[in-house]
């Protein structure tokens, strides 16, 4: 599907402004997946982030752990289920969206 996806650690430039770093890669994106996970929900960084993308009017597919609530950006949002027990049906379901939208995009 011709898919890149972005995390800072895999991708360190050392020397560079992590912000910066980040803001280019969802600026770069034409779909922001957000993990809201039991740790990540409450990290100001993938607050930020949503934030981020939501500024700069990227699509916005949460992906969201079972047993977690999320607020801000994505509260209103149909969010995708992933259940630790079960990723493969989040990966076919995530992978499936992805392709749909990249048709038309």
């Amino acid at each position: 599907m011709n898919i890149t996806a972005y995390m800072y650690e895999l991708y360190p430039q050392y020397g560079e402004v992590l912000t910066e770093a980040i803001k280019k890669a969802i600026n770069d994106s034409k779909i922001f997946v957000a993990f809201l996970t039991r740790s990540g929900v409450s990290s100001q960084w993938v607050n930020q982030e949503i934030g981020v993308a939501h500024a700069i009017g990227r699509k916005i597919i949460p992906v969201r752990e079972t047993e977690v609530e999320s607020k801000g950006f994505v509260e209103l949002r149909i969010v995708l289920p992933f259940s630790p027990n079960d990723p493969e049906l989040m990966i076919y379901n995530l992978t499936t969206r992805l392709r749909d939208l990249l048709i038309f995009m």
